[in-house]
């Protein structure tokens, strides 16, 4: 009974010290965006990030609805059964990956009608396929990235999610210290391709991590 109150404790507190870091991010990612693209650029990254953030639901339904399963194939005793669930898992996320790929497809073809300025037009258009690229792998990855919840290991995975977060600011200060407020279009082109690069960075050293704790991870599609 207290080793179990000892681990609600810690979830409770790795997840209200993950709230906390990711309030402290999204007011510092704010105020970097802000100084680096002024009113337009901010508005134009704020109205395509609320237009993502429809489709990046599909993350958080990839999360929910496999974790059961897979912790009850890495429970079960049985590491056949568990290879084949969590190798089936990693081909529908992939699946579902390629779908919201699709989904952005349509989105950049309805960017026109956004009322985007002409002049911001194709950077909005990279963007797009910045986050397009970085949201396939939040989904592929979902599987692996699981693991740290279904493990229990939940200090790790808060840590990763900050880390996550981390990597957009980054991406938001190394753009405001390069461009500045020069070019506006070739900044938020340059905050796309950065802040996905480095989230996709994350997930796989995530991903890596988990899996050289635990070998069965590595993905077997053969397995399935």
């Amino acid at each position: 009974m207290a080793s179990e109150a000892q681990r609600a404790v810690i979830r409770i507190a790795a997840n209200y010290g993950r709230l906390a870091a990711s309030l402290a991010l999204g007011l510092t990612l704010v105020w970097l965006l802000l100084g680096a693209f002024g009113n337009d650029g901010f508005g134009l990254i704020m109205l395509l990030g609320s237009t993502i953030g429809l489709s990046a639901f599909l993350r958080d339904v990839v999360r929910r609805s496999m974790i059961r399963e897979l912790s009850t194939a890495h429970h079960g005793g049985n590491p056949a059964d568990f290879q084949r669930t969590y190798n089936a898992a990693l081909i529908l996320a992939a699946g579902i990956g390629l779908v919201t790929v699709v989904l952005f497809g349509v989105l950049l073809l309805l960017l026109p009608y956004f009322r985007i300025p002409e002049e911001l037009l194709p950077a909005a258009r990279w963007f797009v396929a910045a986050k397009a690229f970085e949201l396939f792998w939040l989904i592929a990855l979902a599987p692996t990235v699981n693991m740290y919840l279904v493990t229990e290991r939940m200090v790790e995975y808060n840590l990763w999610l900050i880390a996550e977060r981390g990597a957009t600011v980054a991406a938001a200060a190394w753009v405001a210290l390069v461009y500045g407020s020069e070019s506006v279009a070739s900044g938020i082109v340059a905050y796309g391709a950065a802040s996905a690069g480095l989230v996709i960075l994350t997930l796989l050293a995530a991903s890596v991590r988990i899996a050289l704790a635990d070998r069965r991870l590595v993905p077997a599609l053969r397995a399935t």
